[in-house]
């Protein structure tokens, strides 16, 4: 089973911007304070990376206005953040569904059970 992301919730004082890089449809741009309902539940790539930087172009992608993040579904009912400034991984013990994606006061991310 996948994981989806049916909302963005950006509680920061900073606009973000998402992608998936193995679609256009899956680009949102969250302003400020705001939520975004995905016009359709956007699908958190799987894979195997080991940094930010061996995921970007494949795992999905978020920019906080503080922070840049790669994040990915492991295949192993987990998902695994990467930070572009963070030599370590954030592995994330979660089953599979719907799971909204959340932008904290200070541009970090975290996604909560919907």
């Amino acid at each position: 089973m996948a994981y989806h992301i049916p909302q963005f919730k950006n509680k920061s004082s900073g606009h973000a911007v998402t992608a998936n890089p193995k679609t256009d449809r899956d680009t949102y741009f969250v302003r400020a304070g705001a939520d975004v309902n995905s016009s359709h539940n956007v699908l958190i790539n799987k894979g195997n990376w080991s940094s930010f930087s061996a995921a970007f172009g494949e795992a999905n992608y978020i920019y906080t206005g503080t922070e840049a993040y790669c994040f990915w579904d492991s295949g192993d009912s987990e998902l695994v953040i990467a930070s572009q400034s963070g030599s370590s991984l954030v592995r994330l013990k979660e089953s599979a569904g719907d799971l909204d994606l959340l932008i904290d006061a200070n541009g970090s991310i975290n996604f909560v059970r919907v």
